[in-house]
């Protein structure tokens, strides 16, 4: 029987004792041997430290090292990932979120898959989402194009463009091609996977299972979407890879994103009563939207900033750009709506 290759498990964390107890629990639970687990402190101040050193004991009786790692100040995910990218040795790297979970099969199948595509730099599987409790509460079902439950596919940039398929902890990556495209980018205080998904999709061909053997958490300190860095770093990540976007209906689709995240960026940054200056490029170029309500938030931005709050906080409840040239009117800028928005 051929040797099997070494996996190695990177998981980063930052103030999830409790759910990291859980997320190594499942790693231990795999039927895959050799593997690894290197988990990346990014300094927290809760009882990770403990959790880690229980589970090393535990991970040795069942044959697994489990390395660990603090780094002496908050840094971010992508450092996080990197360095435990540094001090692991496996040839197969899986990048496993600290409050997500594996079944005890993600492993091997994954590494079959691998296998079976030995043109395919990536394998991931289906996922689910979970509650705190591990209840399934959300079975994402992606269009891959293809009836087909296992399969290739080939150079799948702008289909990632178009929809990512799979959450980061449900992958399992060649170190080879790491090397080859580039780490994490340690600039993105998030969306730093997707760009990094982009850059290898774009030279190497992915295998995939929509059996879903990997589950996500949800909990509320994981929705970031609200945050002035996911959008921020959201339109960093699309319009790095605009240029690369050939298909017209594709490219089309991510000028709609970066679209879509212009509106929310701008709104955000009027509800935080937070300056534009330094996002300018971000939100005010080619791309920009030519709705009234991206147009509003544009006008507002020079006013006060208890308007830029209310206004914001307004359009969010409204949800439409209609409303927002009548919450416009109620909040003293119906002439200029009048004159410049017809």
């Amino acid at each position: 029987m051929a040797t099997q290759l070494l996996a190695s498990v990177v998981i980063p964390t930052y103030n999830r004792a409790q759910l990291l107890r859980r997320t190594i629990e499942s790693v231990g639970e795999q039927d895959y041997r050799p593997l690894e687990v290197v988990v990346v402190d990014d300094a927290s101040d809760d009882d990770t430290g403990l959790v880690v050193e229980h589970a090393r004991d535990r991970l040795a009786e069942r044959g697994i090292e489990l390395r660990s790692h603090v780094l002496p100040g908050k840094s971010g995910v992508a450092v996080a990932r990197n360095t435990g990218l540094r001090l692991s040795h496996g040839s197969l790297v899986s990048f496993l979120d600290s409050d997500d979970l594996w079944r005890p099969a993600f492993l091997s199948t994954l590494v079959g898959l691998l296998q079976r595509y030995p043109t395919a730099a990536v394998a991931f599987s289906g996922h689910n989402g979970i509650d705190i409790d591990d209840d399934v509460v959300e079975e994402p079902r992606p269009d891959l194009g293809t009836a087909s439950r296992e399969g290739v596919l080939r150079t799948p940039f702008e289909r990632l463009v178009r929809s990512f398929p799979y959450a980061t902890s449900a992958t399992l990556v060649r170190r080879s091609a790491l090397d080859t495209v580039g780490w994490f980018d340690e600039s993105l205080p998030s969306w730093e996977d997707a760009d990094l998904w982009l850059r290898i999709a774009k030279r190497f061909d992915f295998a995939y299972t929509l059996e879903p053997l990997a589950c996500y958490r949800l909990h509320a300190s994981s929705m970031r979407s609200r945050h002035l860095d996911w959008h921020t770093e959201q339109l960093h990540v699309w319009l790095r890879h605009l240029d690369d976007v050939h298909d017209p209906d594709t490219r089309r689709i991510a000028v709609e994103q970066i679209r879509r995240s212009q509106v929310l960026l701008q709104e955000q940054l009027l509800r935080v009563g937070s300056g534009h200056d330094e996002y300018r490029s971000l939100l005010y170029n080619e791309f920009a939207p030519t709705s009234a309500r991206y147009r509003l938030g544009r006008l507002v931005v020079h006013g006060p900033s208890w308007l830029g709050r209310s206004y914001a906080a307004a359009i969010r409840a409204v949800g439409s750009s209609s409303r927002a040239v009548s919450l416009a009117r109620r909040v003293g800028l119906g002439r200029l709506v009048h004159g410049t928005m017809r």
